[in-house]
């Protein structure tokens, strides 16, 4: 689900070059950061090409309001209703954590058809809704935001996954670079 995601989409940020500290993984519940905490000390923990990796902050968005940092990846957790998310304050605090990059993950149709969170939320929908990643493209990267990226060097993420797939390729590829 969205934890392992997040994890997994943290992993690749860092596998190209991002500073750790400079992401930060928020989410809208206690019990989802315990999950995010818990599959990150596994991926990133003894033992692993990653080991001792960690994200600049790994919080709910309550416990983040007034920080901020570069790139955010924001779990909304929700699958049958939008729960205290409703109050647009917290989404606003949510989404405006994020200096240059923010990744949200979460079940779109259900909160475009909140009313209360409509306009925010049809601005992002606006984005494209899946992970599209530039091959060979690592950071610090010379392109800018708005330059045009050649069709044929975007991969679209379909899903968890296919992320854990590239994030292990990845690592494996890491590895044999280090010996």
């Amino acid at each position: 689900g969205e934890a392992e995601y997040s994890v997994a989409l943290f992993q690749y940020l860092v596998l190209i070059g991002y500073p750790p500290e400079k992401i930060s993984i928020l989410t809208t519940y206690n019990g989802q950061k315990e999950l995010i905490t818990d599959i990150l000390s596994q991926r990133c923990g003894a033992g692993t090409p990653l080991a001792g990796i960690k994200p600049g902050a790994i919080s709910t968005v309550d416990q983040y309001q007034g920080q901020q940092n570069n790139f955010i990846i924001l779990s909304l957790v929700r699958t049958k209703n939008v729960g205290h998310l409703r109050d647009i304050r917290r989404l606003v605090v949510a989404v405006s954590r994020a200096r240059l990059g923010l990744y949200v993950l979460c079940r779109k149709d259900l909160f475009c058809h909140c009313h209360e969170l409509r306009r925010t939320m049809n601005q992002l929908a606006a984005k494209p809704t899946k992970l599209q990643l530039v091959k060979g493209e690592n950071f610090p990267t010379e392109r800018m935001a708005n330059d045009k990226v050649d069709a044929h060097k975007v991969h679209e993420i379909n899903d968890v996954t296919e992320l854990g797939e590239l994030v292990h390729s990845m690592q494996q590829d890491y590895l044999s670079n280090q010996q």
